[in-house]
């Protein structure tokens, strides 16, 4: 598995564990006693590594951080293969549709297991392996429609109101995070889904032919965010050399800075699309083009995210993702629960999903079209 260093850092917390929380001998002996009165006095069965774990969990827990968690080796590795955008499934991107009760397939990946079993975009799944979709939590989703590599997932699902039934066969996938179409000839669209450990590198290879168009349209609309190198290096693109891209400091108050490295391509008119799950480096990226005065932002206020986490590694292959830092635009704002607002709002009917079918009938789009044309 790759190694993220980026902001996420990785390295043995024993030290760590020893020289602050745990440093107290008392504090020691009452966790081996309390698991020693668990042993000796509870009456039923229960998994000892349950309860350890738990103990790790409530620590985090009590900071009363929404960010900041401990993970088992288990949730660690699922959680690097979201990083890495690799992971065993069938190639899909979906959201629940609540109306509906379904999953509303949004985009199959070419050269995946969807792809080849016929799935289209638009495709509405409401059962998995004989489980309803819609009696399950969005992660238990995601752990049901993945699977070790080679085994199979049985789908029901609805297409133009008829019922059709698939079994695929799961495969190593490596999603794509960033996707772009010409809109017309002087307009390219652009979609980056997550700021994965790829993602940088993905949109340094669509560049030389999105580059050529004089108007780009960048959409992070339901991108929760990522890894912050990942953004930061996308926004060098479109920024001369010693730019100001996102500062953070951490607990001490020391500063870290990205700075543009390079001359960017400042000619193009670009504009950010965003919504309200457009947050962490979503907001980097958004943040960084507008207030350098490179680009605007269509669409309605983001999630407010100004914090960034470091990823912190037992040597069990547990770790604990905790909040290190906050994060500050340019401007020298730290957006945290506050969000950033558009330059022109326009907002969408969130219970009609059509728009992400279509553009035609995405709402958003067409306004930043027709603002490009001055109409």
């Amino acid at each position: 598995m790759k190694k993220f260093i980026k902001y996420f850092i990785t390295f043995n917390l024993g030290f760590i564990l020893a020289t602050s929380i745990f440093n107290s001998r008392y504090n020691l002996f009452k966790i081996m006693e309390l698991e020693r009165i668990i042993e000796n006095v509870y009456i039923n069965d229960y998994d000892k590594e349950a309860v350890r774990d738990g103990i790790f969990e409530g620590m985090l827990h009590s900071l009363d951080d929404k960010y900041s968690e401990y993970m088992t080796k288990e949730e660690y590795s699922k959680f690097n293969e979201l990083v890495d955008a690799e992971y065993s499934g069938i190639g899909v991107s979906f959201i629940i549709d609540r109306l509906d009760k379904t999953l509303l397939i949004l985009n199959v990946f070419k050269d995946t297991p969807s792809e080849e079993a016929g799935l289209i975009a638009g495709d509405k799944i409401f059962e998995i392996d004989g489980q309803e979709v819609m009696t399950k939590s969005f992660d238990e989703i995601i752990d049901l429609i993945s699977g070790e590599e080679g085994s199979i997932v049985k789908l029901k699902i609805v297409r133009d109101s008829k019922e059709m039934k698939f079994e695929i066969k799961r495969k190593s996938i490596n999603a794509e995070t960033v996707e772009w179409k010409e809109l017309e000839s002087d307009i390219v669209y652009v979609k980056i889904n997550s700021f994965a450990s790829t993602t940088a590198e993905e949109f340094k290879n669509i560049y030389d032919d999105i580059d050529e168009y004089k108007n780009i349209i960048i959409d992070v609309r339901n991108n929760p965010g990522g890894i912050v190198t990942s953004a930061t290096e996308i926004a060098d693109f479109f920024l001369d050399e010693g730019k100001m891209i996102t500062y953070i400091k951490n607990k001490s108050d020391s500063k870290f800075e990205y700075k543009a490295t390079e001359k960017g391509n400042t000619l193009h008119n670009v504009f950010m699309l965003q919504n309200k799950y457009s947050a962490s480096a979503s907001e980097i990226l958004t943040a960084a083009l507008r207030d350098n005065n490179v680009a605007k932002i269509v669409g309605e206020k983001s999630y407010g995210k100004g914090v960034v986490q470091s990823l912190l590694e037992f040597k069990d292959g547990s770790s604990v993702k905790i909040t290190s830092g906050k994060y500050y635009t340019p401007d020298n704002k730290n957006i945290n629960e506050i969000g950033i607002e558009p330059d022109y709002k326009v907002e969408l009917d969130i219970d009609n999903y059509d728009y992400l079918l279509d553009v035609s009938k995405d709402k958003q789009i067409q306004e930043t079209i027709n603002i490009i044309r001055g109409e």
